[in-house]
C-alpha cells in the first residue's frame, strides 16, 4: 500500500490538502490527466484533474489537481 495525498492551490499559492489516505498501486492507478472524484471535508463530491504527480521518499506520492470543469 502507498499513502497518497491530493493536493490544490489556494489563492496565495499555500499547498492545501483535497483528500489523503492509502492505495493500492496494484489497482488504482493514477495518471496526469486523470479525472477524479474526492469527497471534500464538506461531505460534498467535486471532480479535479490531476495535473501532477510527485513520488515521495517513504512509500508515498503527492497528486497535484485543479478543479474540473
Amino acid at each position: 500500500m502507498l499513502q497518497y495525498t491530493f493536493l490544490t492551490s489556494d489563492e496565495d499559492g499555500n499547498e492545501v490538502v483535497v483528500s489523503q489516505g492509502a492505495y493500492d498501486p496494484a489497482v488504482d492507478t493514477y495518471a496526469v490527466g486523470d479525472t477524479v472524484t474526492l469527497q471534500g471535508a464538506d461531505g460534498a463530491e467535486k471532480s479535479w484533474e490531476i495535473v501532477r504527480i510527485v513520488p515521495l521518499a517513504y512509500a508515498g506520492v503527492s497528486i497535484y489537481v485543479t478543479p474540473s470543469g
